[in-house]
């Protein structure tokens, strides 16, 4: 769950109202289900993922060399 509210503790937002309320009836629901991860915009470091980053996930995934690029050097 991605939270892009900038003030991620309000208790005046309606959208975290909102959210609240999910994740409270969802976890009395779901009981046996996965932990829903929350990241919050403004809050967490989020790593940039950009076509290089994708390339060498592939590259990476069927076994291939990176390139200079996905490996992070730049020679």
């Amino acid at each position: 769950m991605i939270n892009a509210h900038p003030e991620v503790d309000s208790k005046t937002s309606l959208s975290l109202q909102v959210l609240d309320h999910f994740l409270g009836t969802y976890k009395e629901n779901k009981q046996h289900d996965e932990v829903i991860e929350q990241n919050n915009l403004y809050e967490d470091v989020i790593p940039m993922i950009d076509k290089i980053v994708l390339s060498g996930w592939e590259h990476s995934r069927n076994g291939d060399p990176l390139t200079h690029e996905e490996n992070g050097t730049h020679e």
